[in-house]
C-alpha cells in the first residue's frame, strides 16, 4: 500500500529554490536546476515549448557555440553517451552565497553559475570534496556549519534541487538529525557528524 502525503515542504514550496537554466534562486546556496532536458538523439530536436533545441555531447561529441555550454539532465555530464542541450552562458553571476561546485571537467568553480559562465555544466559527481565540506547535489555544504536540503521532484524531466542551509544555533555543539526536528522537512533527515541531509517532497 502506498501512502502519498504532501508535507509542509513539498515541491510546490520549493519551486523557487533551484538555480540554473529555467530555475530561480533562493536566499541559500542552491545547486538544483530545472533546465533543458537531454536526449539520446543528436542534432536539432524540439523542446517542451516547441522551440528548436541543439543537442551536444553524445558518442560523437557534438559541440556547442563558444557562447554556450552543454546542459545535461540531472548533471550526468553525458554518461552513457547521452546528449545534452546547448544553453547560452550567463553574462554575469550574482550568487548571494556562492558555494564551490564541481564541473563536468573535474574542476571546482565558485558557484553553479560560475561553471556555466565558463562553458561547463555542474556535475553530480566527479570531484573530491573540498576541505571541511560534504556533497550536496552538485555543490558542497560547510561541515558543521550547514545542512543539505534536498527537494525531491515529482515531475518527469525536472531534476531534484539541492541547496545548503545554515544550521540552527541548537546544532552548534552537536550537528545531528535530532537538532533539525523543528526545521522544514526535518522529519525526513539522514546523516550524522555534521554531514546532514533533509529530504523534502512527496512521501
Amino acid at each position: 500500500m502506498h501512502h502519498s502525503v504532501l508535507f509542509c515542504c513539498g515541491l510546490a514550496a520549493l519551486a523557487a529554490c533551484g538555480s540554473g537554466p529555467g530555475g530561480g534562486s533562493s536566499s541559500s546556496s542552491s545547486s538544483g536546476t530545472a533546465g533543458p532536458g537531454s536526449s539520446s538523439g543528436s542534432g536539432v530536436g524540439s523542446s517542451s515549448s516547441g522551440e528548436d533545441v541543439r543537442r551536444c555531447g553524445g558518442s560523437v561529441g557534438l559541440a556547442c557555440q563558444p557562447n554556450e555550454y552543454c546542459f545535461f539532465l540531472n548533471h550526468g555530464c553525458g554518461q552513457g553517451d547521452r546528449t545534452g542541450e546547448c544553453v547560452t552562458r550567463p553574462s554575469s553571476c550574482t550568487d548571494a552565497l556562492p558555494v564551490q561546485t564541481c564541473g563536468c571537467d573535474g574542476t571546482y568553480y565558485a558557484s553553479v553559475c560560475d561553471a556555466y559562465a565558463h562553458g561547463v555544466d555542474s556535475a553530480a559527481s566527479g570531484c573530491d570534496e573540498p576541505p571541511n565540506t560534504f556533497p550536496c547535489g552538485t555543490t558542497f555544504c560547510t561541515w558543521y556549519g550547514e545542512y543539505c536540503r534536498h527537494g525531491v521532484s515529482d515531475v518527469v524531466g525536472v531534476p531534484d534541487t539541492y541547496w545548503c542551509v545554515a544550521l540552527p544555533p541548537i546544532c552548534a555543539s552537536a550537528a545531528y538529525c535530532q537538532c533539525l526536528e523543528d526545521q522544514p522537512c526535518g522529519q525526513h533527515c539522514e546523516g550524522l557528524n555534521g554531514r546532514i541531509t533533509v529530504h523534502c517532497g512527496l512521501f
